[in-house]
């Protein structure tokens, strides 16, 4: 379960400045870009910006209050999530980048249109602080025709408090976590939006063992198929 929630729980850090907009920029975006061995050029056409908006609530549970964490979106009844909201929220963000990689070949230049996906949340306090954010997950995005997408995890950063002389946000890379996020669009929902269904861990872990993957349903972690449920902002 690991693998889902820690997109649920930021790195909480006092004094934190830094904002989601500041993250989503097209210079913040082309520096964490995934790039070949071959270090192409890449320029961004396009962004799909999703956000989902988690609420900490009140609920009871066999007679006993928690705080627990519950999708705006979700089509669950109130009586099922809980009470009403008293602590933080979490905003999380998945965009797909819509860009195009160049590079040289026999004097010429070669162009290819390619899909990148960035993920990751931001924690705020009740009184709206921004705490910290949590790591942004980079990698490719494979658009499939049945409507079920995936965004392969390729590279992981943490953002560190303090900013760049040039005022630029400082990213710290910490390595691939070889995740795989399946998710599809919600047809006729309105507003575009999009789910993720499932969350398959492909390194090696404690559970299934060498050579074997952990899948993570989203609806059964958290008993609810909207756990996970992004509105488009942007276009």
């Amino acid at each position: 379960m690991g693998a889902v929630m820690v997109l649920f729980h930021a790195c909480k850090s006092p004094f934190y400045t830094i904002q989601p907009s500041e993250v989503m920029t097209t210079d913040a975006i082309v520096r964490l870009y995934p790039m070949p061995s071959s270090h192409p050029s890449v320029e961004i056409r396009q962004l799909h910006v999703f956000r989902a908006d988690i609420e900490e609530k009140l609920v009871v549970k066999n007679a006993v209050s928690e705080f627990t964490f519950s999708n705006t979106l979700s089509q669950k009844t109130a009586d099922d999530i809980g009470i009403s909201a008293k602590g933080g929220r979490t905003e999380m963000y998945f965009i797909e980048i819509a860009a195009e990689e160049q590079r040289p070949y026999n004097g010429d230049t070669l162009k290819r249109p390619v899909t990148r996906g960035m993920l990751f949340g931001a924690n705020f306090s009740a009184d709206g602080d921004c705490l910290g954010f949590g790591p942004v997950y980079t990698g490719s995005i494979d658009i499939n025709n049945d409507g079920i997408n995936r965004f392969t995890s390729t590279h992981m950063f943490r953002i560190r408090k303090q900013r760049t002389r040039n005022g630029e946000v400082d990213f710290c890379k910490k390595g691939s976590p070889e995740l795989v996020f399946f998710y599809n669009g919600l047809a006729g929902a309105g507003p575009k939006e999009l789910r993720f269904s499932q969350v398959v861990q492909i390194s090696k872990n404690k559970i299934s063992g060498i050579n074997k993957s952990l899948v993570y349903d989203v609806a059964k972690i958290f008993n609810d198929p909207d756990a996970l449920r992004f509105l488009l902002l942007e276009e």
